[in-house]
């Protein structure tokens, strides 16, 4: 909590009552000459971000530390230099993250009830990761547009990679969720939502209706057990917001 009492904590974020957002507390991290595994996993797992607001930042280091669980690395191992250059490139950038904060009003000021409001879940995937970002759009009275990210969650791809038209459709399955979950906290408002992807076969794997894989079939019936096939829409990979926490 800051001296002049602008801030305070609130279940593990810090909440600015001034300016009434929300912000991750990034701890001062110290980190010795040698780098290890354990030195990587103990600077993440500090990073308290329940929203995922912060997934483009500690993507990277999440790919760091799978690419040395694959090189077979003792916990206590120095690590090569590349690796301890990127990770100490992380730890200077890490108080940078202090100045990202998210608005804690949702409906960023409107009337839920005297407004247009819909939620837009968008998903995307790389080679590396995947994931899903929540927004919630709302038109007041006056036509003013406000745009509020609710919740985002990345994940790392499988140490057998997929293709990539697989990993789309895992990235599908995440925003599925997490659309589902923040529908049933606003569901008193009965808001309507949309849900969004580059991935034109991802989009015809969850429209269609043919006897798919069993990969495949699994994860669209818990797509479509989730949401409407309907509400899925295409979106240019160029103008998809889910590109940054699925790359970094």
């Amino acid at each position: 909590m800051s001296s002049d009492n602008s801030t305070t904590k609130v279940l593990g974020l810090v909440w600015n009552k001034t300016k009434d957002t929300l912000s991750c507390e990034v701890p001062d991290m110290q980190v010795s000459d040698d780098v290890t595994k354990r030195t990587i996993l103990s600077c993440m797992s500090k990073v308290f971000d329940p929203l995922g607001f912060l997934c483009p930042a500690v993507l990277p280091l999440k790919i760091l530390l799978q690419s040395v669980w694959l090189a077979k690395s003792g916990w206590d191992d120095r690590l090569p230099e590349e690796v301890m250059a990127k990770f100490r490139k992380w730890i200077t950038e890490m108080p940078y993250l202090r100045n990202i904060s998210v608005g804690r009003d949702t409906f960023g000021g409107c009337n839920p009830e005297q407004s247009l409001v819909e939620l837009h879940t968008f998903c995307d995937a790389s080679q590396d990761a995947y994931a899903a970002v929540v927004y919630l759009r709302a038109v007041d009275q006056d036509g003013d547009v406000s745009v509020q990210m609710v919740m985002a969650k990345s994940r790392l791809a499988p140490l057998k990679r997929p293709t990539i038209p697989r990993m789309e459709l895992l990235a599908c399955v995440i925003g599925a969720r997490l659309s589902n979950f923040v529908t049933d906290a606003v569901n008193s408002f009965q808001i309507p939502s949309f849900l969004w992807s580059d991935s034109t076969t991802a989009l015809s794997w969850i429209k269609g209706n043919d006897e798919w894989g069993t990969f495949v079939r699994n994860r669209v019936k818990e797509i479509c057990s989730l949401t409407k096939p309907e509400d899925w829409r295409h979106v240019p990979g160029a103008s998809n917001p889910a590109d940054l926490p699925s790359i970094g």
